[in-house]
């Protein structure tokens, strides 16, 4: 039994029927898996998230795996200025400037 606070059991259907509105793609990247769907937490059980159907979105295992524990955004900016870095060269002798704004 998972322990944690947020724990909202939610059955079979319930994930059917959240696979079939993202059209049994992965909510990250759009692909068809060849392999299954996993389950992702939006906001990680280790950063306080529910083990609940809201906050879980079905998923490839190449973007469950990269995405990890990390909080959504910064999983998305993360991969953002890796796809800059290949971009411009950046890693292989090139350079980036990434410019985060302090509001």
């Amino acid at each position: 039994m998972v322990t944690n606070p947020g724990f909202c059991p939610f059955g079979a259907a319930e994930w059917e029927a959240l696979k079939r509105r993202h059209d049994y793609r992965c909510a990250y990247c759009g692909i068809h898996p060849e392999g299954l769907l996993e389950k992702d937490h939006v906001v990680p059980l280790t950063k306080g998230g529910r083990h609940a159907i809201g906050n879980i979105l079905p998923v490839c295992g190449a973007c469950n795996r990269s995405k990890s524990d990390a909080f959504l955004a910064a999983w998305r900016m993360r991969k953002q200025v890796r796809r800059s870095d290949a971009a411009t060269g950046a890693g292989r002798g090139g350079s980036a400037v990434v410019v985060l704004r302090g509001d």
